[in-house]
């Protein structure tokens, strides 16, 4: 349920409007118990005092909890951000708090100084939340500047108790501009916009304009995928041909929900802004081969379907079909086109799409499809490696029988290397960056997929 948002405080900031967004975080990305783009080099709270809380947000998956029962105050800071000189930011903070005060304010990286700081003034909320909007004016010789919020009297982390808990920051430069007019585009989660009890499964807000935000799954010609979280209904396809974001980017989008030929989609897209990339993706939910084919909430979601049997390697237009045991599913070629093995059991991952009638998984590269037996020749046989070690450093080895060839892809999908295993098992990492990456296999037909991690 959409939380109800309150707006507490407003500084002479009326006569402004039409602000372009500089900074936008809805802490959904962490790194080493830290949120991604903030932990500036001007942050005087430490890592303890920062809590990823999983629960309670309305703009992500996680809150960002900060910890300061002192009377003075402590900061998190946003990684250093371009800015114009002599120029003024609004700040809107959307919060929950049971005990607290709150402050914001910036430290001039150009200059090497720190600007003053606002008022502190009570961030208790409701269980609703609430909104904190202020600003601040960098100086004019500043071109660089880490913006910060301060915390103190702050609840001690414990039960019932969230201390200073951000849920979305956004960070805009101010305009003076005629008065604002309210945005057509209402705030909604993927899962809002997908969740549906009608038997058409049509969405509730079928027609509406919608902002939302989520990684970007998998991306087609006209279009790409969207998630939020690894769950059902949090993911959905958006039909864009203009916009180009890549697997991996977290985006805002502000777009018309819509359904085409009953696929929920997002269309006539108005806004599309990356708030970060190169983003882990969400992992892919299991389900079994009559979910695949019959459940409208996986539709848009990246789900993989295990142990299945082909039972028909060519269906026609690309598509082949699997089972497992009783229920039949569709495979299709709209990513990547495989051409399976009558009788040999697969795992496959991918997309749930839904197209012609029909829901599809759709797979998006080679190791989306992997081969785990042949079921016509030896229903036990597996195709079986090891790599060692892992995580990695310039080097590791792979072991197994009648092991072939090699490829290494990144997170997202692209071929790096392919390596011959014939004659040497030991393959070199020296020209790759640190990162995961998958190492696809391969003897005669069969293939194995395993993820590894270079340090």
């Amino acid at each position: 349920m959409k939380k109800t948002i309150t707006l507490i405080c407003l500084l002479s900031i009326i006569s402004f409007a039409n602000a372009q967004i500089i900074f936008q975080s809805t802490f959904q990305n962490w790194s080493n118990g830290v949120p991604i783009n903030w932990f500036g080099s001007s942050s005087t709270i430490t890592n303890p005092s920062v809590l990823q809380q999983f629960t309670g947000s309305t703009y992500g998956t996680y809150l960002c909890g900060l910890s300061n029962s002192g009377s003075s105050g402590l900061g998190l800071a946003t990684q250093s951000q371009v800015v114009v000189g002599g120029t003024k930011y609004k700040l809107e903070i959307n919060l929950e708090s049971n005990m607290g005060d709150m402050a914001i304010g910036y430290y001039d990286v150009t200059n090497s100084t720190y600007g003053p700081v606002s008022t502190y003034r009570s961030a208790v909320s409701s269980s609703s939340g609430i909104l904190v909007v202020d600003s601040l004016t960098v100086p004019a010789t500043c071109s660089s500047a880490q913006f910060i919020i301060y915390a103190k009297n702050t609840a001690a982390f414990g039960i019932g108790n969230i201390g200073v808990s951000l849920d979305r920051v956004i960070i805009s430069v101010l305009a003076p501009s005629s008065p604002s007019v309210p945005s057509p585009y209402k705030p909604h989660s993927i899962y809002n916009i997908q969740y549906t009890t009608a038997a058409s499964g049509n969405s509730p807000y079928k027609d509406s304009l919608v902002e939302t935000h989520g990684i970007v799954t998998a991306t087609f010609a006209n279009g790409y995928w969207i998630q939020d979280s690894a769950k059902a209904w949090n993911g959905i396809y958006v039909f864009d041909n203009t916009n180009t974001p890549a697997q991996g980017d977290d985006i805002l989008i502000r777009a018309q929900v819509d359904e085409f030929f009953s696929l929920t989609e997002l269309k006539t897209v108005d806004t599309v802004i990356t708030l970060s990339s190169g983003n882990s993706l969400p992992t892919p939910i299991s389900i079994t081969a009559g979910e695949l084919d019959s459940e409208e909430k996986y539709e848009g979601v990246l789900c993989k379907t295990s142990n299945v049997t082909c039972t028909n390697p060519s269906a026609g237009n690309g598509e082949w079909l699997i089972s497992s045991p009783t229920d039949t599913a569709i495979v299709d070629d709209l990513f990547y086109a495989f051409t399976p093995i009558l009788s040999s059991v697969y795992n496959v991952t991918g997309i749930v799409h839904y197209s012609f009638g029909d829901y599809k998984i759709e797979p998006r590269y080679s190791f989306d499809v992997v081969r785990v037996s042949s079921v016509s020749i030896n229903e036990d046989e597996k195709l079986a490696f090891t790599v060692f070690p892992n995580p990695i450093t310039d080097r590791f080895t792979i072991s197994g029988e009648s092991l072939e060839r090699a490829e290494i892809y990144t997170a997202t999908g692209k071929l790096v290397k392919s390596i011959t295993l014939y004659n040497s098992r030991e393959v070199s990492t020296s020209e790759l960056s640190n990162g995961i990456y998958f190492v696809k296999v391969y003897s005669g037909n069969e293939s194995a997929v395993s993820r590894i991690v270079k340090q």
